[in-house]
């Protein structure tokens, strides 16, 4: 089925934003949005666990540290 009306190369969600004026149509452009992706999910929630560990906890079960690994160098 082929978009009529305003702005049909859009789709149809981002079409009432380029009925804007300028400053607000820059202003969505620069708004903070999230992507979600699973693996992106994942990752995110490693980090929180890591971050939630106590400072002097030695869980490196996962692969963190709550203390800097030795140099052998």
């Amino acid at each position: 089925m082929p978009a009529t009306g305003e702005f049909p190369h859009l789709p149809i969600d981002l079409r009432p934003i380029a009925t804007l004026g300028n400053e607000d149509r820059i202003a969505h452009i620069r708004s903070e949005r999230w992507i979600g992706h699973a693996a992106a999910e994942r990752v995110l929630g490693y980090l929180q666990e890591a971050f939630d560990q106590p400072a002097d906890s030695d869980d490196t079960s996962r692969g963190f540290r709550s203390k800097p690994a030795a140099c052998s160098n």
